[in-house]
């Protein structure tokens, strides 16, 4: 159960199903459930990213989606940067997502993302690439919200 004073840390496919509409039929579900998701999440938690996953969103909003440049800026900052606090990126972060990586044998993007939640004290971590109802330091656990409906 999440509570009003945990944080929960949002990768960037869910915020990127959230605010761009796939041309896919297929992924079409995956806009509402991820816009469900943020929803409840922003009225029961404390949402936060990482300046990794603002830069994916951006990336991916203009190469994949091909919006213009001003449009995925303005997506960001009113669909993200509006709800979301900002875990910091330092070196301990590398550090600590380089132990993640050995221990978990997570992607290099991956355990970065998550040494940054981690160490800001989310509770939860909400992606659908990383194996659902993993717990980690007996801090955090990583949910894909398309597996639990």
């Amino acid at each position: 159960m999440i509570g009003m004073s945990d944080k929960c840390f949002v990768d960037s496919n869910l915020f990127i199903y959230g605010l761009v509409q796939s041309q896919q039929a297929s992924e079409r579900w995956k806009s509402d459930a991820a816009q469900d998701l943020l929803a409840g999440v922003i009225a029961q938690a404390n949402v936060v990213v990482s300046p990794q996953i603002i830069n994916e969103c951006h990336y991916v909003m203009t190469r994949k989606f091909k919006l213009e440049d001003d449009r995925a800026y303005s997506l960001i900052n009113e669909g993200i940067l509006s709800i979301a606090s900002l875990a910091p990126l330092s070196v301990s972060t590398y550090h600590q997502a380089f132990e993640l990586r050995k221990a978990y044998h997570f992607s290099f993007w991956d355990s970065l993302a998550i040494a940054s939640a981690l160490q800001v004290g989310c509770k939860c971590f909400f992606s659908e690439d990383l194996q659902h109802q993993l717990v980690l330091q007996n801090q955090m656990t990583i949910l894909n919200p398309f597996l639990t409906k």
